[in-house]
């Protein structure tokens, strides 16, 4: 896959204007190389980066329906999607970056309170923020990474 990733990158590299004896040379492979090396990590961590949208989105999408089911049920639920006939113990972000889960916060019961957790999936599992929660109190947490970097940007 990173074959794939330096080919496209490479393609998407203008050509350096260089003198037709550095064409000629085995300098431009070297030079568009030492770009592509510099690039190729900014792009990945500009996806990894989308794709954490992904999960944070669908995250603040079961906070929501934990809230509306609380406002009938005087209770939270260990369903990640609570309002769905049937329930879903989980749920997959949209893009298959995450997977949203639902427990009781520690030391509470359900019934009061509740920790929503999106957990990576495949290549998103090499994002330095790894699981992202957010409790029934407004509380944002990151396993990795600075909580500014993982939920403001």
């Amino acid at each position: 896959m990173n074959k794939v990733i330096l080919k496209t990158m490479l393609a998407l590299l203008p050509a350096l204007p260089m003198s037709a004896a550095a064409q000629d040379s085995t300098l431009a492979p070297l030079q568009r190389g030492v770009i592509a090396a510099i690039a190729l990590p900014s792009y990945n961590e500009s996806r990894l980066r989308a794709a954490r949208a992904d999960g944070k989105n669908t995250l603040m999408t079961a906070v929501s329906d934990q809230e509306r089911f609380y406002s009938t049920n005087f209770s939270y639920s260990l369903n990640a999607s609570p309002l769905t006939n049937p329930p879903a113990a989980t749920v997959t972000s949209p893009d298959g970056n995450y997977i949203i889960s639902v427990a009781a916060c520690g030391g509470g019961s359900i019934n009061t309170c509740f920790v929503a957790t999106a957990t990576p999936l495949g290549a998103q599992a090499n994002d330095v923020c790894g699981a992202l929660t957010i409790s029934s109190n407004g509380t944002r947490t990151a396993s990795g990474g600075s909580l500014e970097d993982c939920w403001q940007r």
